[in-house]
Parts: C-alpha cells; sequence; structure tokens
C-alpha cells in the first residue's frame, strides 16, 4: 500500500554515503493542517503531523543537493517499521515512509502578478507554424 504526505522539512535532509557508493538521505516532514470555521471566518488549527522519511540513492541525492529546511515537499511511497532496542534497552518500533518518489508542493505557492494563461492560436498562427494537417483547425480530423 502506497501513502503520499506533503508537509515543510523540519530540518536540512542527512545524506549517509556508505563504503558501497550508495547513499541514503533521512529528512522529517511536517504538515500542520489549518482549516477555516464557515461560521465565524476563523482559521482552526490542527494537531500537526510528522513522518519520518528514507530515501535510497539516486533519489536520495537528489533530495539532498535540492531540498532545505522549511520547503514544502509531497512525498510517495510505501511505509514501513523497524524494531530497534534503545539505549536504556527498550524495544522500539520506528514508523517510516520509504520514499520512492518527492517533488515540490504548489499548494502555497503564489504565481506572480503578470502571469497569464496562454492565448489558444488562431487558425492563421497554425498554419505558419507548419503543424501537421491532421491537427490544423477545420482539417475534418478528430485527434
Amino acid at each position: 500500500m502506497f501513502t503520499a504526505f506533503e508537509g515543510n522539512l523540519a530540518a536540512d535532509p542527512e545524506l549517509k554515503t556508505f563504503d558501497d557508493g550508495n547513499a541514503s538521505v533521512r529528512f522529517r516532514l511536517i504538515n500542520n493542517p489549518t482549516s477555516t470555521d464557515r461560521r465565524t471566518g476563523e482559521i482552526v488549527k490542527g494537531t500537526p503531523v510528522a513522518m519520518s522519511c528514507v530515501a535510497r540513492d539516486p533519489l536520495a541525492r537528489n533530495i539532498a543537493a535540492a531540498a532545505k529546511k522549511g520547503d514544502r515537499l509531497v512525498v510517495w511511497g510505501e511505509p514501513k517499521s523497524r524494531e530497534y532496542t534503545d539505549k536504556d534497552g527498550n524495544r522500539r518500533t520506528a514508523d517510516y515512509l520509504a520514499v520512492d518518489a518527492a517533488g515540490d508542493s504548489f499548494r502555497f505557492r503564489k504565481a506572480p502578478a503578470d502571469t497569464a494563461p496562454a492565448a489558444a492560436a488562431d487558425a492563421d498562427t497554425v498554419a505558419a507554424t507548419g503543424w501537421p494537417e491532421a491537427v490544423t483547425p477545420g482539417s475534418g480530423s478528430a485527434s
């Protein structure tokens, strides 16, 4: 079962390289859910949710090179657990997401004010670009 998670990096990713040349990266994402109360218009803060993540080469090196504390990421992977013994001798379980894909989140980014959608090309523009006849408007071809 694969899971997606979105959140901000709590710290810079930690890259670890091994003797055989492979690498892994560990990082923690935190999502601070908020909503707006429709009756009052007040912003309601939810309980923060954290996710520990691990990625392996080649994704590991890309994340370590491109991401930094505070960046908002979307990750996709498989939830996993591992058991370990802590320094006091107690058995513990660590849950984490084995990341298969990661990318920037555009949820809260602001587009520049001068960004406008591309205008649709008119028939003269299409003819001037040398598009194949099959995609020229009015050619009778449905593609």
